[in-house]
């Protein structure tokens, strides 16, 4: 654990390290969320959920300027947690920090986005 109480989730080719810093949550997305990634993520952002809720957390940043693939199995993952989000009257924010040389970050997000406008940015 770190001191936001949530610890990284590493596993083979993925990793995301989270950084509390006063009321923001960062956390770094690295690697290839393949198939074999999404049941893992799923669970990890569900403890993310409930840690940043019991600290009350205002925003949670999410960087994937390390991430080069998401599978669709990962992305539904994302969206539950977002809507989730969303239907607590968005408890916190999320900001995505895409990487250009990644269009597809992007591209893929603003369809998630949707599910909660409220709630979710992306740069």
């Amino acid at each position: 654990m770190n001191a936001s109480g949530v610890a990284p989730l590493t596993l083979a080719g993925f990793e995301v390290v989270p950084l509390f810093k006063a009321d923001v949550l960062d956390l770094t997305w690295k690697g290839n969320a393949d198939m074999n990634v999404s049941v893992a993520l799923k669970s990890y952002l569900r403890e993310v959920d409930a840690e940043v809720r019991r600290q009350k957390v205002q925003v949670v940043h999410a960087d994937l300027h390390e991430l080069y693939f998401m599978s669709s199995a990962c992305f539904q993952a994302t969206a539950a947690w977002l809507g989730g989000i969303a239907k607590s009257a968005g408890a916190y924010k999320v900001t995505f920090a895409t990487h250009p040389a990644h269009p597809w970050q992007k591209r893929s997000l603003e369809a998630i986005r949707r599910i909660a406008p409220d709630v979710v940015a992306i740069t």
